[in-house]
């Protein structure tokens, strides 16, 4: 037997919701839209809706949805990393698995036919996403008779919006990963969840790309890591100039020197120091004062996180045009400062 279909106008349908909610809670199975794909829901309350939820022969697994944010994140114990990114995506299509028990994943919808059915169920409903092979979201005509002949309901809202699969992230004690890229990428991912460091001298040609570089290798030894994985345990490290052209190479002598230390500077390119940029760096180390003084005249409020790179006070002398002895000397000046505060920038990357 097929399900009842019930085409839902785009702002969804009150009256289809309560219909919906009402068969869920008697145990029936009920596909629901969300804003990546469509679903098959069953209330976790009814034993026999859980088995057969979990009986049809589909690729994904249940994941709770929750209306409410800050209920989703205390039933799922997110670590800083993890809460940091719920912040920023949810309502919407990531997936966030923590912990053990049946389903492993929570996340928070941000279709509003969907979010009116979960006004329902303060404590929400275990739905399995319905993809081909490939992974990609099955349109509403296209679902499998397996599904169709289980559930008692298909709310029919058309395409999704997103036309991409959910993203699932793991939410590890010590580091984020990222199960399954969807509509939202594993890089997008990582940067948000990550604290940010930002280095600034006047080019972002010689001082600040070595300091990155270094302080990232830094991290990543102290961690256990290769360079590229530490933004998944948290913390993440730029760089910018306050008076540069975008796009330009590290001058040759940071090259060199960097290369020297083990780090590659062959593909920085400069980026212009801006009021955004500046903003959303948890700490701004500067080269000199006249570097800090340029970040506090884009946005005063930066000021408590503002401060040289070299926690003694002494400013990083710019080595541009100078011999490679004066890239080495100022290299290991950055490597030395880098080194003093390595285990504030570890304590950066936990909270």
């Amino acid at each position: 037997m097929s399900a009842q279909r019930i085409a839902l106008p785009g702002g969804g349908d009150p009256s289809a919701a309560a219909r919906a909610a009402a068969l869920l809670r008697e145990g029936a199975l009920v596909v629901v839209p969300t804003e990546s794909s469509y679903a098959i829901a069953a209330d976790p309350a009814v034993a026999a809706a859980r088995t057969r939820l979990a009986a049809l022969p589909l690729a994904t697994p249940a994941v709770l949805h929750v209306l409410d944010p800050d209920r989703a994140a205390q039933r799922a114990g997110l670590t800083p990393r993890a809460e940091r990114l719920r912040r920023r995506f949810w309502p919407g299509p990531l997936a966030i698995l923590r912990g053990a028990g049946e389903p492993g994943a929570v996340r928070v919808p941000a279709h509003q036919a969907l979010r009116q059915i979960l006004a329902g169920f303060p404590e929400g409903l275990w739905l399995r996403d319905l993809e081909n092979g490939d992974g990609q979201p099955l349109a509403p005509g296209n679902l499998p008779a397996s599904v169709t002949g289980a559930a008692a309901l298909l709310l029919d809202a058309g395409g999704t919006r997103l036309r991409a699969p959910t993203t699932v992230v793991r939410d590890h004690a010590e580091r984020l990963e990222v199960v399954r890229e969807g509509i939202l990428s594993a890089e997008e991912i990582l940067h948000a969840a990550a604290r940010h460091v930002l280095f600034v001298c006047t080019g972002n040609t010689c001082r600040s790309p070595l300091a990155e570089a270094l302080a990232r290798r830094a991290v990543a030894r102290a961690l256990g890591v290769s360079d590229d994985q530490i933004e998944a345990h948290g913390i993440g490290f730029t760089s910018a100039g306050a008076g540069t052209l975008p796009g330009m190479p590290a001058s040759e002598g940071s090259v060199l020197a960097a290369r020297e230390a083990g780090v590659d500077l062959s593909r920085h390119r400069t980026r212009s120091l801006d009021r955004g940029l500046a903003g959303s760096a948890q700490q701004i180390l500067c080269m000199g004062r006249s570097h800090r003084a340029r970040v506090l005249e884009l946005d005063p409020t930066l000021a408590e996180r503002t401060e040289l790179l070299d926690p003694a006070g002494r400013e990083v002398s710019d080595p541009f045009g100078g011999s490679l002895q004066e890239y080495r000397d100022v290299r290991e000046q950055i490597a030395a400062a880098i080194a003093a505060r390595l285990p504030a920038f570890l304590a950066l990357a936990a909270s």
